[in-house]
């Protein structure tokens, strides 16, 4: 196989071939052509089930509109993933990272990996939901109403926890670039909510708790996402103290 792949590289130019340190929009395009399917395999092996639908491709996205700096996938409603390949879309995650971790980054392409599963997760809940409709299973209109009337706009609140349960799943894959967790202030929350640090950080803190305990009971994330999907987003006040929602879940 490694022989294989090496052909693969010569023939058809997949080398993340660096300039400035900084991965080519060509060998991110490769990569997503020749891993994609493969990346969406090791993830529906993790979940124990299938992810029936999903359409995966790169993209510049300071082309498209509400485009952010820091934004590398997006995920359009049901079923399309976009990957950044900027030729700059490292460096954004490199700053944040120490200095070892930069290093070892650099020369990688766990940072696409990482993406593709981050986006892909995305797919996998919404598939959840809808799933769940067809079953005609008890389900929060937060998880419904939102998303399918008004395309790809949620409230924050339903953001933060999908949004964490994709990270969860990332890291523990062992795929995600950061493996610490961040803490907030409640005085802080509503001003950082827009910040990677909330969405993502700390959103999959809040969530790791009760989605390994659910795991380890089931062997599987989907009765965790059914759980969280029945009963209503958390309210600010309950992002904040983690203890009320989780304790209303029970």
């Amino acid at each position: 196989m490694k022989y294989l792949l090496t052909i693969f590289f010569v023939l058809f130019g997949f080398d993340f071939e660096y300039q400035h340190q900084v991965p080519t929009t060509n060998g991110i395009n490769n990569y997503i052509t020749f891993f994609g399917e493969d990346i969406a395999v090791e993830l529906q092996e993790y979940l124990k089930d299938s992810i029936y639908d999903f359409f995966i491709k790169t993209d510049d996205l300071s082309e498209y509109t509400d485009y952010d700096t820091m934004e590398l996938g997006r995920f359009y409603y049901p079923d399309e993933i976009i990957i950044n390949n900027e030729e700059k879309f490292l460096e954004y995650e490199l700053r944040l990272l120490p200095k070892p971790k930069q290093r070892q980054n650099r020369h990688s392409g766990k940072f696409v990996k990482a993406v593709v599963i981050h986006e892909l997760s995305h797919v996998y809940f919404n598939q959840v939901v809808r799933v769940m409709q067809y079953n005609k299973q008890v389900i929060s209109k937060d998880y419904v109403t939102e998303r399918q009337l008004l395309g790809n706009k949620t409230n924050w609140c339903v953001e933060f926890i999908e949004e964490g349960i994709c990270e969860y799943i990332s890291q523990k894959m062992g795929e995600s670039l950061y493996d610490d967790d961040f803490d907030v202030k409640s005085t802080k929350i509503i001003a950082m909510s827009n910040d990677y640090l909330v969405k993502y950080r700390y959103s999959s803190a809040y969530v790791r708790e009760f989605m390994d305990s659910c795991i380890k009971a089931d062997g599987s994330p989907r009765q965790a996402l059914e759980i969280l999907i029945r009963n209503p987003a958390p309210s600010i006040d309950e992002i904040i103290y983690k203890e009320k929602y989780f304790n209303r879940l029970k």
